[in-house]
């Protein structure tokens, strides 16, 4: 099993991570864009403790996941509680979702886990533009805010499609993100 001393920082010569004993950090991912979505505790527990024993370091998923390319809703999915992750657009996130996310956030540190989590799917703000530049710093902010404190989670911004046509609402999302956390 990896062990983790959170929060990650980028070393003094920008070429790789260190953890908070400024070890270097090897990022080992297995990708599960579902995971806060569709995955119960029990899922997760599971699925976490069989990452670890295979010595993967971060775990890669979504927020709000669209069910994959192909398959998306003009909404996102809702959890395996029955809650989306917003409640009328993405300025407004829906704090029972949020609970759950909380919960694997939790699980996942106890198993050394990092969490590299994508904000949105792309397809929300690339193909249908349910993100503009004001909802996704919004959206960003609350992220931001809500796990500024949270050591065992890098944010990807975008991640799944090519921001061509939509940086301005990607960099507001990250602006977001970073006013939220500090930086």
């Amino acid at each position: 099993m990896v062990e983790f001393a959170g929060p990650l920082k980028v070393s003094s010569n920008g070429r790789y991570f260190i953890d908070a004993n400024k070890k270097p950090f090897f990022w080992l991912g297995d990708t599960a864009w579902p995971l806060f979505g569709q995955y119960s505790l029990e899922e997760a527990q599971k699925y976490f403790v069989n990452r670890a024993s295979k010595g993967f370091s971060v775990i890669q998923g979504v927020l709000a996941w669209g069910c994959g390319t192909g398959y998306e809703d003009s909404q996102p999915g809702p959890n395996f509680e029955g809650n989306r992750p917003w409640l009328d657009g993405p300025a407004h996130p829906n704090e029972a979702y949020f609970s759950h996310v909380d919960h694997l956030f939790k699980i996942a540190a106890e198993n050394n886990l990092v969490l590299a989590a994508l904000a949105t799917w792309g397809y929300y703000v690339n193909d249908i533009h349910t993100f503009n530049e004001e909802n996704a710093y919004e959206y960003g902010l609350w992220l931001g805010r809500r796990y500024k404190n949270q050591p065992n989670l890098i944010w990807v911004n975008g991640g799944d499609r090519i921001a061509t046509g939509s940086e301005s609402v990607y960099r507001a999302l990250a602006h977001g993100l970073r006013e939220g956390d500090g930086g």
